[in-house]
């Protein structure tokens, strides 16, 4: 119940977050979104009651990560113009970093002080982090304003109505939802079951099985978001198209080691196949939103990614129920396996946007930045 009250709120406000990321300074948007989970996070470590928990860690959780990644794309794409891919994918590594680092400090803090108290250390942590942002964090100066004199306080308002029509009138943009969903519909799928597959296959210990899932996936993640990034920047360069080749790549390169993870019978070659997919998935990470922004203009930029998170994770939402119900009836390993199909069809519509859409939405670079 609390995962999905954090979904749903999530996916309700994502497109709401990306027009105010549009309308309202960006660089204020991130420290309130930062200051806003991490009370969240705080008050979650006072809860008395499952009702509290959704509250907390479900609604006002999500009420503050929605409003972070649109402004904080957006704000990343202006200020690295050329290789924005690569910005983004150091962005990115946070998250692998916060996968790995927050379950061994909280599983260290919780063993010795309680569950609580990783809730209270993050929140607090957080909010002195939100603190320092206020100060530090600020908005680029526009192309043709000195870098010594103060940007602008705030974009011009941009009417909803222009968002709305500015985000659904280019057919990239709406393709690149499906795929968002495909990618997310594959991670979710494996955050949630793999861990399960390991205990079931292999006989790991559920500590054993949830390092395992997550440690070489995420490692292999770190290097192919790297390398993703650097080699979108590369080929955009030298054709236009080059950021959704290297998306499309990566989710073709990613089937056959989710194949592999799913319906190997031997450890070894279930690692291979999970290190594989993180490394791919990890390539697909680095460059969706870098080549979102190539076919929406920037005071878009915002409005744009929000509506493909929301979609997203409205589409990545289905993925533990279905992979549940197709355990019960055909097994684990087929349900993993079948994330695959998932991945492929990733490719398959980013192929079809490259070579049907791309071509009449694309912005140039001196519009898109």
């Amino acid at each position: 119940m609390v995962a999905s009250a954090f979904h749903v709120f999530y996916g309700v406000l994502a497109p709401v977050a990306g027009y105010v990321g549009d309308i309202f300074r960006r660089s204020r948007i991130i420290v309130a979104s930062i200051a806003t989970w991490s009370l969240a996070t705080l008050l979650t470590g006072f809860s008395t009651s499952m009702s509290l928990l959704i509250i907390f860690r479900g609604a006002s959780l999500a009420l503050g990560e929605a409003f972070y990644l649109p402004s904080a794309n957006a704000l990343i794409g202006q200020y690295f113009k050329q290789s924005r891919a690569f910005a983004m994918s150091i962005h990115q590594t946070a998250l692998y970093c916060g996968m790995i680092g927050s379950g061994a400090v909280a599983g260290y803090l919780g063993m010795n002080y309680g569950w609580r108290s990783p809730f209270l250390v993050f929140g607090i942590v957080g909010l002195i982090w939100a603190g320092l942002m206020f100060f530090r964090l600020k908005e680029p100066a526009p192309d043709d304003t000195p870098a010594a004199l103060p940007p602008p306080k705030a974009p011009a308002r941009i009417p909803l109505s222009e968002a709305i029509s500015a985000v659904f009138a280019r057919k990239s943009v709406l393709m690149l939802c499906l795929v968002f969903g495909c990618l997310v519909f594959v991670n979710v799928g494996y955050v949630t079951w793999m861990p399960t597959l390991l205990h079931e296959n292999f006989g790991l210990s559920l500590a054993q099985a949830g390092f395992t899932s997550m440690f070489y996936h995420v490692l292999c993640a770190f290097v192919g978001v790297m390398i993703g990034g650097k080699l979108s920047d590369f080929l955009s360069k030298k054709w236009p198209g080059g950021r959704l080749v290297v998306e499309g790549a990566g989710l073709l390169l990613c089937t056959p080691f989710i194949y592999l993870m799913g319906s190997s019978r031997d450890l070894t070659m279930c690692v291979v196949g999970l290190a594989g997919f993180g490394l791919f998935r990890g390539i697909c990470d680095s460059t969706l939103f870098a080549a979102l922004f190539d076919v929406i203009e920037d005071k878009y930029r915002s409005s744009a990614t929000g509506v493909v998170i929301s979609c997203a994770l409205l589409v990545g939402s289905v993925a533990p129920v279905l992979l549940g119900w197709i355990k019960i009836h055909y097994g684990l390993s087929s349900g993993l396996t079948l994330m695959g199909s998932v991945s492929l069809l990733g490719s398959v519509i980013t192929t079809a946007t490259l070579l049907f859409f791309f071509k009449k939405d694309y912005v140039a670079p001196a519009r898109a930045g």
